[in-house]
């Protein structure tokens, strides 16, 4: 019975955990989309939000592989 409710609370913990990643990839694909909308876009900011989005697309598929 313990071991089933500490599995049942990791299980809802990584759904936060990926709920929060998919969020925050959200976020950063509209100010991608924003920062390369704009007259004279920042290249170097539009680099620092593909590293951003890279690096959260790996951590959702550490946590889904897992």
């Amino acid at each position: 019975m313990l071991q089933e409710s500490i599995v049942g609370k990791i299980d809802i913990n990584i759904e936060d955990q990926l709920f929060a990643l998919k969020s925050k990839h959200t976020q950063l694909e509209t100010a991608l989309k924003r920062e390369q909308e704009r007259p004279q876009p920042d290249n170097i900011r539009i680099q620092e939000i593909k590293r951003e989005k890279l690096a959260l697309k790996d951590q959702l598929l550490e946590l889904t592989t897992n």
